[in-house]
């Protein structure tokens, strides 16, 4: 059987979308009966140096450190609290990939990465933010991989839309060597084209072609007894978890929140009735699923939203968020950007509270239909190309 590698955020990467989208993009490609695997490598290798303010992308682990150490003066117990949480995180998500998503038994390095090539036939990137130019892996771009070796971009997203002359440049040269060229948002479509002189098509996240039955299926038993607003916020904008609380007590319900701690302690998500950080996918799902509405700033919060049909309100991370393209393209494609909170006037509780629920029978996923048909043919035909290239190669 054709043998497929995958680069994506995954290994090492404590996102839940990130970690859905792998899962599941393995499963659709294993369904069209090709074996895909995730590669497992350390996610920062391979990303060059760039300047982030006046420290470089190799030094900003120290940056980071004397950040995590000021934190600890000013919240020491806070921080050990926080540390301690973390780890749970991590192991409750560890153990969801090991059961659920296949993936290379040898970790890599971007100066190792190369030896894999004698284990697969071909490679797909995607379908995270694997394309930003602040962090141009290497691995994610696939430029360890020979001419030989047929190369797949499956949506992937750039996180934004508005690229230097430089990055134009080095993003058209990365993306000609690939054999066939995809992105998740729509709008970039025309800017990639113009970059590489090859025709691209857009395709949707990999979690949107797995049918409400499967999701279900590795979904956990519900969390919450009560009633209550699921919350998932991954930036800085306060005011969405003041909207949030304040929704909650109006409408007598519990607020469930799960703290990001990811880049470290953040007070600003101290809030909620009930906080959970033993959280798995699986987990993750469930709060979705049972939840009476959703408060998220996530892609992937607002994608599982609409497959389980839960109302949901979205928010920009921080003002004038770069990343938002991803939310906003996928909102305005289901006919719910309308719950998009995006701008001040929109950041209150009179607009949030008139919202009505989303219709699902008019708008949500059931109009990607097309699309989903659309992007699966894309990875069948694609991948039964390399399949008959590699008969030839062996007759």
């Amino acid at each position: 059987m054709m043998k497929v590698g995958i680069t994506t955020f995954y290994y090492h990467t404590y996102n839940y979308g990130a970690n859905l989208q792998a899962f599941a993009l393995c499963k659709v490609i294993n369904d069209l009966g090709f074996h895909a695997e995730q590669l497992r490598f350390e996610p920062t290798e391979g990303f060059k140096k760039i300047k982030i303010g006046w420290v470089k992308k190799a030094e900003y682990s120290i940056k980071t450190n004397i950040f995590k150490v000021a934190q600890f003066i000013r919240h020491p117990r806070s921080k050990i609290v926080y540390y301690q949480r973390y780890k749970k995180r991590c192991r409750a998500v560890d153990l969801f990939c090991r059961e659920y998503t296949p993936h290379s038994k040898k970790v890599y390095t971007a100066k190792n990465i190369h030896k894999s090539i004698k284990n697969y036939d071909g490679y797909v990137t995607g379908s995270d933010v694997v394309w930003s130019p602040k962090t141009s892996s290497s691995i994610l771009f696939l430029r360890f991989v020979p001419s030989s070796h047929f190369k797949l971009a499956y949506a992937p997203s750039l996180g934004t839309s508005s690229l230097t002359e430089d990055e134009r440049i080095l993003l058209g040269q990365d993306l000609r060597g690939f054999h066939a060229l995809s992105t998740r948002e729509k709008s970039c479509t025309d800017l990639i084209s113009s970059l590489t002189g090859k025709p691209v098509e857009h395709c949707l996240d990999s979690t949107l072609l797995l049918s409400r039955s499967v999701w279900e299926n590795i979904t956990s038993t519900r969390l919450v007894s009560e009633k209550y607003v699921f919350c998932y916020f991954l930036g800085n904008n306060k005011r969405a978890r003041e909207l949030a609380v304040e929704y909650a007590t109006v409408h007598n319900l519990r607020v469930v929140n799960i703290s990001y701690y990811w880049d470290a302690y953040k007070p600003l998500d101290d809030f909620g009735d009930v906080r959970l950080y033993d959280v798995s996918p699986a987990d993750f799902l469930s709060l979705i699923r049972y939840s009476d509405c959703v408060f998220t700033d996530s892609f992937h919060a607002c994608v599982f939203s609409q497959v389980f049909e839960t109302p949901f309100f979205a928010f920009r991370r921080e003002v004038d968020d770069p990343r938002s393209i991803r939310i906003w393209d996928f909102l305005n494609n289901t006919g719910t950007l309308h719950r998009y909170i995006d701008t001040d006037d929109k950041e209150s509780f009179d607009y949030v509270n008139q919202l009505f629920p989303v219709n699902y029978n008019v708008s949500g996923i059931s109009l990607l239909n097309s699309q989903i048909d659309s992007s699966i043919k894309y990875l069948k035909l694609n991948l039964e190309e390399l399949s008959s290239r590699r008969i030839k190669r062996r007759t």
